[in-house]
């Protein structure tokens, strides 16, 4: 049984491309069946364009980032989509302890466990220590 599946470049803005063909293999994993399959790494998915899984994956450093925060300045430790919610309920995600924060300390522990599962560790040092610094228990709840 395949699965076909149309590149449509959503991530680079580029045009719909061609039909990657997948099959469905052993209990439930999709197996390439197609040369652009083989290509094909679910990091497109995430964001990530241009990544093979046979290339070290690159990153650029971290840049700090200011934010207006209903009325304020807020310094964040890289760009990042930032959630408008002002308060967010966050759960850790081995213990199910809650806490709250608000929307762009958020967006930062978002983006810190994204980073996490890539290999950014710049990002993550930087998303750790801006999260020590200014919710630090928050920190103790959710990243420690």
């Amino acid at each position: 049984m395949g699965l076909a599946l149309e590149s449509r470049g959503i991530c680079s803005g580029q045009a719909p491309g061609p039909k990657i063909f997948f099959r469905v293999g052993p209990p439930g994993k999709l197996q390439a069946a197609s040369p652009q399959a083989l290509k094909l790494d679910r990091t497109w998915a995430l964001g990530y364009t241009g990544i093979n899984k046979g290339e070290k994956m690159k990153f650029e450093k971290p840049k700090k980032k200011t934010i207006d925060w209903y009325g304020s300045k807020v310094n964040v430790p890289f760009d990042c989509q930032i959630y408008p919610e002002k308060e967010v309920k966050i759960a850790n995600r081995f213990s199910g302890q809650e806490t709250t924060m608000p929307g762009y300390a958020a967006a930062v522990y978002d983006t810190i466990i994204g980073a996490e599962r890539f290999e950014d560790w710049d990002t993550v040092r930087a998303g750790l220590d801006w999260f020590k610094k200014y919710f630090a228990a928050q920190y103790m709840v959710v990243l420690d």
